[in-house]
């Protein structure tokens, strides 16, 4: 039985993941001057979310200690949508994220089959933002902070498991997903 415990921590050193999470920091940028007033010609602008594949990451983790994993993550994000005037369609908003960010987690629980946990993460996040209206076209490109914070995280599985995770950031507020421990 010591021979088991023992070498299943021994094992389990690495963890790679796939999570979908909804409603990012990202997201929330994209549609962050949502609704708002021109002092100049008294309209209202307003931007809807049409379509948004949602906070798609891959991550690699390593565990240095028993319950402590430190890791490194990329992701995509793409929020798009109708810009209106005065509820009239006037165009459409393509918003494009790609972020890459180093992360720390610390298991509370770390069981052969269930682990509590939560962590944080840091890191930068590439934007690309196109507004088309039939007047005006714009495009921006910007590079911004990225961050990310697991309030809580619950795995269950054994080499192959399934999580979810609550926090926010640029993973979303809920996530779920899929890993592998080896």
């Amino acid at each position: 039985m010591i021979l088991t415990i023992n070498s299943f921590g021994q094992l389990q050193r690495h963890d790679l993941s796939f999570s979908a999470g909804i409603y990012s920091s990202n997201f929330f940028d994209a549609v962050s001057y949502d609704i708002f007033t021109d002092q100049n010609y008294d309209e209202s602008i307003s931007k809807t979310v049409g379509e948004q594949t949602g906070a798609l990451y891959l991550t690699y983790r390593f565990f240095p200690a028993p319950k402590v994993t430190i890791g490194i993550t990329g992701g995509f994000e793409r929020v798009k949508g109708k810009i209106q005037t005065n509820s009239m369609l006037d165009g459409y908003y393509y918003n494009d994220y790609v972020s890459g960010a180093l992360e720390i987690d610390y298991r509370y629980i770390k069981k052969p089959r269930f682990q509590l946990y939560s962590g944080a993460g840091i890191g930068i996040m590439f934007n690309e933002e196109t507004n088309e209206m039939p007047d005006n076209y714009e495009f921006n490109e910007n590079f911004n902070l990225a961050y990310q914070v697991n309030l809580i995280g619950i795995r269950y599985g054994g080499i192959f498991g399934v999580f979810l995770e609550a926090g926010f950031g640029y993973k979303g507020i809920i996530k779920a997903g899929m890993s592998v421990q080896l």
